[in-house]
């Protein structure tokens, strides 16, 4: 639970409010999903384990995971979010858990580690597709 309050802390410091604090604005609930992906992969705990630091359900943590951070933030579907400050609070974030966390985590835990790169990987192919729509959307020659 150590690495879980690390996660809260640093989530907390980069995106100015308090995840915890249990309100329904936007701002709270994208900090709170940017959250749920980080702990997914660089812990290996259970959704429940998950869930418990922010007095949540691990079915919150799945629609956080599956529904706010991949479809909303990462635009893979036409909503009216601003997900890029979110991506930019993600990619600070993990940049210092990993020099934090994962010192050997490649040979130590190696699912963990692939389920990191995996994710990363198909941050910057949702980037890329944005993008891609943005340019044929502007009729713009690649």
């Amino acid at each position: 639970m150590k690495e879980l309050n690390t996660i809260i802390e640093i989530v907390n410091q980069i995106s100015g409010i308090d995840i915890r604090v249990q309100k329904r604005e936007s701002h709270y609930v994208y900090s709170r999903a940017v959250y749920y992906k980080l702990a997914r992969m660089h812990t290996s705990l259970t959704l429940s384990e998950i869930a418990k630091p922010l007095k949540k359900n691990h079915a919150t943590v799945l629609h956080g995971i599956r529904h706010l951070f991949d479809e909303v933030l990462l635009g893979a579907k036409n909503y009216k979010a601003d997900g890029g400050k979110y991506i930019e609070y993600y990619n600070k974030i993990n940049n210092i858990l990993k020099r934090e966390l994962h010192k050997s985590q490649r040979h130590n835990y190696p699912q963990t580690y692939y389920r990191q790169r995996f994710a990363e990987t198909l941050i910057k192919l949702r980037l890329a597709e944005q993008k891609l729509r943005a340019c044929k959307k502007e009729k713009i020659e690649i």
